[in-house]
């Protein structure tokens, strides 16, 4: 049985789709509500804080970000309805039926398309 997964994109109040920079402003508001210095009444806030911050290293590294999904979806922690659309749910399915999760290229692989089409466009054969 996989061991359990923290789920870092409920600690921070976000999507599994959401960009680096949304995370970012999540994590900031958080903290803000957390944070032990501004909450020194709160037991367990230097608790809360440590969850945070695992939650924003993990997802702000696209790398580690890719084998934390790996092990989410491993361990069960499905992709909801509401957490992506249809057609992302599908393309996520797709890739860990063909790749059995993501390798450190395929965090990548979008990025390099795109690059791809880029420089074909400018210089066209």
């Amino acid at each position: 049985m996989p061991e359990p997964v923290e789920d870092h994109y409920l600690s921070l109040g976000v999507a599994s789709h959401t960009s680096k920079a949304g995370i970012r402003r999540a994590y900031l508001k958080k903290a803000q509500q957390v944070h032990p210095d501004l909450r020194p009444d709160d037991p367990d806030a230097e608790l809360k804080m440590a969850a945070l911050n695992r939650a924003y290293e993990t997802l702000s590294s696209p790398v580690q970000r890719a084998k934390y999904d790996a092990e989410r979806y491993k361990a069960g922690l499905k992709v909801s309805k509401s957490d992506r659309s249809r057609s992302e749910a599908t393309t996520y399915k797709m890739h860990y039926r063909r790749n059995a999760g993501p390798g450190l290229l395929s965090a990548f692989s979008g990025l390099v398309r795109r690059a791809v089409r880029l420089i074909a466009a400018i210089f066209p054969a």
